[in-house]
């Protein structure tokens, strides 16, 4: 027998951050402000529903939510949900703590990463590049080990500080013959 059941729920990520940067978070929340109800949104969230209907036009509730919200229809789903829904949005595992600690306590775990979350990062990297790039090489070098820029691990801010060279007192070199 395994010791722990894990319950995992996908969620529409662009929907579900529009609505709490708007200060709602749930479809109850969103349902009470907007009038539309709150089983249409939490089937638009699970990513049950699409934003385009079967005759390829889109929804007239998500045009509603997208104005409600003030953001264009396209930035609401996940372009591979935008006219296909989930099967499902839950599933169940049942693990030993071995599994657990893989799952949950792996520190350099990557996902691979979509098309355009590669051109957001490496967009990001360049713009970064360009600003570092307007510094002095001692400035740079003390930023890329403070924030692992280097992919190193980051230093504490004491670690990133080369130790100071000391004046020795004018009697140190003298011969003491």
């Amino acid at each position: 027998m395994k010791d722990y059941e894990i319950q995992l729920r996908v969620k529409n990520n662009y929907l579900l951050t529009a609505m709490r940067e708007n200060g709602y978070f749930g479809a109850n929340d969103l349902a009470r402000a907007s009038g539309i109800s709150s089983g249409v949104i939490y089937d638009l969230l699970a990513l049950k529903s699409t934003a385009i209907s079967k005759n390829g036009k889109i929804r007239e509730v998500v045009i509603r939510i997208a104005d409600f919200l003030k953001r264009d229809v396209r930035h609401l789903f996940p372009l591979q949900h935008f006219d296909q829904p989930l099967k499902t949005n839950r599933a169940t595992m049942k693990v030993n703590l071995t599994e657990v600690e893989t799952l949950f306590y792996q520190e350099h775990t990557e996902a691979p990463m979509l098309p355009d979350a590669a051109i957001e990062a490496a967009d990001f990297q360049q713009a970064l590049n360009d600003c570092l790039g307007e510094l002095k090489p001692r400035e740079r070098k003390v930023l890329a080990l403070r924030f692992g820029l280097d992919g190193e691990e980051p230093l504490t801010i004491k670690a990133t500080a080369k130790p100071r060279a000391t004046i020795a007192p004018a009697n140190t070199f003298r011969s003491s013959d």
